[in-house]
Parts: C-alpha cells; sequence; structure tokens
C-alpha cells in the first residue's frame, strides 16, 4: 500500500543521510556520489522532486570530479525524471541531452530502458488511474514516453 511504500522510503532516506554521513566523515568522495543518487531516487520515489534534484545535482557535480561517465549519466538521467515531474521542461530537457549523450559516447543504457526509467511509467499510469481529470494530459505525457522508447 502506498502508506508501507512512503514508511519504507522514509527509512531508506534516514540510511542513505547515514550513509552520506559516514562517507564524508571518511572523505570517501565515492560513496558521497552514491550516497547523494540514491538519497535522490529515493526522495524522487515519495515525491519530493525538490530534494531529488538537489542530491542528483551533487551527484552530478561530484561524478564530474571523479571522471566517472556512468555516474554522470546516471544523475542526469534521475535529473531528467524529477525536473519532468517538476514541470520543468527547459531543465528536463538539458538533463535529457547531456543523458544521452553520454549514454551514446559511453554504451550505456538511457534512462527510459532502464528499471528506474519503468518505474517512472508506472508510476504514471498509477496517477492516471486514481484521477481521471488528468487522463488526457497524462495520457499524452504517456504516449510521448512510449514513442521515445521506439
Amino acid at each position: 500500500n502506498a502508506y508501507g511504500r512512503v514508511s519504507n522510503a522514509k527509512k531508506c532516506v534516514e540510511h542513505h543521510h547515514s550513509h552520506l554521513d559516514i562517507a564524508k566523515e571518511t572523505k570517501d568522495v565515492e560513496g558521497q556520489c552514491r550516497a547523494y543518487g540514491a538519497l535522490g531516487k529515493a526522495c524522487f520515489d515519495i515525491g519530493m522532486y525538490e530534494k531529488a534534484v538537489e542530491y542528483q545535482s551533487m551527484k552530478l557535480k561530484l561524478a564530474r570530479q571523479l571522471g566517472d561517465p556512468v555516474s554522470e549519466a546516471k544523475a542526469s538521467g534521475h535529473l531528467f525524471l524529477a525536473y519532468t515531474a517538476l514541470g520543468n521542461p527547459r531543465k528536463a530537457e538539458e538533463a535529457n541531452r547531456h543523458h544521452r549523450t553520454l549514454c551514446a559516447k559511453h554504451n550505456l543504457h538511457t534512462i527510459e530502458e532502464s528499471e528506474d526509467g519503468v518505474s517512472h511509467i508506472r508510476m504514471e499510469i498509477a496517477e492516471v488511474m486514481q484521477d481521471p481529470d488528468t487522463h488526457h494530459h497524462a495520457t499524452q505525457k504517456l504516449m510521448h514516453i512510449a514513442s521515445r522508447l521506439g
């Protein structure tokens, strides 16, 4: 049920904050990068999209510092999802363009092809089912996502 998902996600956020604190204390930059990414994903899952952007932006910054294109691509893909959820198409497209460039350059799957992208699509479908007033808009959005998947 939704309550259990939110409750578990909040516990995940607490766990990832602890992971981040330890990584900072030990100056483990790779660990910080992973923790920021995990925090961003957990916040996205419970609808805290601004926080998801904040954490994924930190992951992106650290991934660039580390020269880690895989983590950079993942962060950019998650920023695309978060900016889309926030209704910021300009920032979403910017993040998506960067994400796709990195994926093509390094032969990686795009966010739409990943389990996170599939989960995002499932969330969109669930929203449509719960709110008939948004059916037309959400159907158009889902058709757009589906067309990008091929």
